[in-house]
């Protein structure tokens, strides 16, 4: 029964109304006693990336096994997503016993508009609502994430309708995994061999690239490419469309399906805002050249010419290719069918990231239109890609009072090569810039700059984490700002900040999958909760997957990263005194469920966690100008329900109490008037 769930284990409470941007104030969010407020929590989930009706998963997505996939797409649905209601409670009950306040809360375009342009699901909607409403009787706030991948389900991803690629002149069927311009999971022949981080190659693959090309600069790029409305049996298009370019429909088509949803939770006061669009990508934008590969480790190996020629040698167009029509490239021969290029530098351009800030303004004004309270969650380029974009210096500084930023961070060796080493890593960001750096330049940079020791990776990541945040934070300032410590003083932010994704695949060794451990994944997230919790970055973790198993993963090319798992219940090996049935299925949760304090009366100062001796410590300045002086923690029974806490602080004066059944500490420090150091230590009770 929902009162019992919601009477077993809970957290510091948190509203949305805590989260507010008020003008004249910087930096991290503050409730309205003026503290800072740092939420923590989690996606949920990534099965919302797939229907339930058919229910399929990326292994099965092939004409051959189930031809729905490519002809029934518009008879789907996502009812169900990311849980049935009558088992929402129990997984919302979860993530609040273990100390999450924020959900990311995923959805895709298809979810909503699959049916048709301007034809909504309503059912999905009513859906949604009721999810959104549930969160909000657990405590938790939420950001709405329209999620996507490499555009499409058909372009080896998710997010988008199916009839978006036929409306752009691409027929859907298996050629777009033959002809080399989708790389699909379900087409290969062992889909349980799923290359490791195959799938983002399909960001520069032919088809994903031409239509986020054609979604950000199709104005620009294929002014002659008018909707084929006769592709989506919808001749001659709705009537406020039919003067409209490709570029102008699909972004309307888009920015209206968000507003629907938008629209349905509108009146819930636990909804924080809504994001731009999850890891988007410029397409071609910026390419200088089509008769080379696109530089980058995700990169392709074959050159956007060959792409080009194999889709028309394979027939994916309903008509002719988009870049023939626009004289990009033609046949030499065409009896022998010898691709030329007629503009190399066709897609050149000097600011690409213009494209997408014009994007971010109509996101915000849509979202602030529909309830000025929403604040925009703004994410940046995916897979590296943001090392490349530089965003102009106050380009959006007018808008900065409705965005955040969305920046996402994976440790780059644990992702790409499954391969986790406490003490190395790498910058990729450099190994970026020496990939797109022009020669002889490449000759006086490192490729790839190593992060040693333990001590050293965690600065590195930290660091590579605020390089990715000042990149966009750039954006919203009025002037540059000058290179400072690897330290995220995140007070001198314009905007606040959510790393939006951050995670590890749980299937870091196979002995650990076989018993159930998660040792080497739970090290390798408890790293990177480090580094989130030295630079007090608020985040959302990657994921909570309800529908996850054993042998598929998160039942998307093969990935597995889902925090939980029915399957792992078996494995329950929950520490010593704790028998709570909130735990069991956890996977990698002795990493994920620390403490931390989600309300500081204060100025940041250090605050870190040591999973083996169970030590939180935490330190902050005094504010002589801030009237109250509580600040309010999370300490979890997962990790002193056997032995209770000891606290300990610099302040003799100051007074502790403790909310067992919330997990809330609540910490008040005498004010004085000098700014002084705080120190407050956690540590497990003694034995008498």
């Amino acid at each position: 029964p929902l009162s019992q769930l919601k009477a077993s284990l809970g957290a510091p409470p948190l509203s949305a109304k805590d989260l507010t941007r008020k003008a004249g104030i910087k930096g991290a969010w503050k409730d309205e006693e003026g503290r800072f407020v740092f939420p923590r929590g989690v996606n949920f989930g990534s099965n919302t990336k797939l229907p339930t009706v058919p229910e399929l998963q990326s292994s099965t997505f092939t004409c051959a096994k189930d031809p729905h996939f490519y002809t029934g797409h518009r008879d789907v649905s996502f009812v169900g997503r990311p849980a049935p209601l009558h088992e929402l409670d129990s997984h919302l009950a979860r993530l609040r016993a273990w100390g999450h306040t924020l959900i990311r809360l995923l959805f895709t375009w298809e979810a909503v508009e699959h049916k048709g342009i301007f034809d909504y699901d309503q059912e999905y909607l009513d859906y949604f609502r009721k999810v959104v409403e549930r969160c909000q009787a657990f405590g938790l706030v939420v950001i709405l994430d329209p999620h996507q991948d490499c555009w499409s389900r058909w372009t080896g991803g998710d997010g988008a309708p199916g009839w978006t690629l036929e409306l752009c002149g691409f027929k859907l069927g298996p050629e777009l995994h033959k002809s080399g311009g989708s790389f699909l999971h379900g087409e290969i022949d062992d889909v349980m061999a799923m290359p490791n981080m195959k799938w983002p190659e399909n960001y520069y693959r032919l088809v994903c690239a031409t239509m986020f090309t054609i979604f950000f600069a199709g104005d620009k790029f294929t002014p002659d490419q008018y909707p084929n409305w006769g592709a989506i049996n919808h001749y001659p298009g709705p009537e406020e469309l039919r003067d409209k370019s490709l570029q102008a429909v699909l972004q309307t088509a888009y920015l209206g399906s968000m507003k629907k949803v938008l629209q349905a939770v509108a009146d819930l006061p636990n909804v924080l805002g809504i994001e731009t669009m999850n890891e988007p990508s410029l397409g071609y934008i910026g390419v200088d050249d089509i008769g080379q590969p696109i530089p980058g480790p995700v990169g392709p190996s074959e050159a956007i010419i060959s792409m080009m020629a194999e889709g028309c040698r394979q027939k994916i167009y309903h008509d002719w290719c988009i870049w023939t029509r626009h004289v990009v490239w033609g046949w030499n021969n065409e009896y022998a069918q010898v691709p030329n290029i007629a503009k190399p530098n066709y897609f050149a351009h000097d600011r690409p990231i213009d494209f997408l800030l014009q994007f971010v303004r109509s996101c915000t004004a849509m979202a602030t239109g529909v309830d000025k309270r929403f604040q925009v969650l703004v994410t940046p380029p995916a897979m590296g890609a943001e090392s490349e974009h530089e965003w102009p210096t106050g380009a959006l500084e007018d808008i900065k009072n409705s965005c955040i930023c969305g920046s996402h961070f994976y440790d780059p060796l644990t992702i790409s090569q499954k391969f986790f080493i406490s003490w190395l890593s790498i910058d990729y960001l450099s190994l970026y810039k020496w990939v797109l750096a022009s020669w002889p330049a490449k000759l006086f940079m490192m490729p790839i700059i190593p992060l040693f020791g333990y001590a050293g990776k965690i600065l590195g990541i930290r660091k590579m984490m605020r390089t990715q945040k000042e990149r966009i934070n750039h954006a919203f300032r009025k002037e540059p700002r000058s290179p400072t410590s690897v330290v995220e003083d995140c007070i001198n932010d314009p905007i606040p900040s959510v790393v939006g994704e951050i995670g590890v695949p749980m299937n870091l060794s196979s002995s650990d999958m076989v018993d159930g451990s998660m040792t080497t994944a739970t090290e390798a997230l408890d790293q990177s909760m480090e580094a989130l919790e030295q630079s007090f970055m608020s985040f959302t973790l990657w994921n909570y997957n309800p529908s996850h198993s054993n042998e598929f993963g998160d039942h998307w090319n093969m990935e597995d990263f889902s925090l939980w798992s029915r399957d792992q219940v078996k494995f329950c090996k929950l520490p010593k005194g704790v028998a709570h049935d909130m735990y069991a299925g956890g996977r990698g949760i002795d990493a994920a469920i620390r403490p931390y304090v989600l309300r500081l009366a204060g100025v940041p100062h250090r605050q870190v966690f040591d999973r083996l001796t169970k030590v939180y410590l935490l330190e902050f300045w005094e504010d002589p100008e801030l009237a109250c002086t509580e600040s309010v923690l999370f300490v979890p029974a997962y990790h002193f329900g056997e032995t209770g806490f000891t606290v300990n602080c610099s302040s003799p004066t100051a007074q502790v109490s403790y909310d067992g059944p919330n997990q809330t500490l609540l910490f008040r420090h005498k004010r004085t008037r000098e700014r002084a150091l705080v120190v407050v230590q956690i540590r497990p009770q003694s034995p008498e």
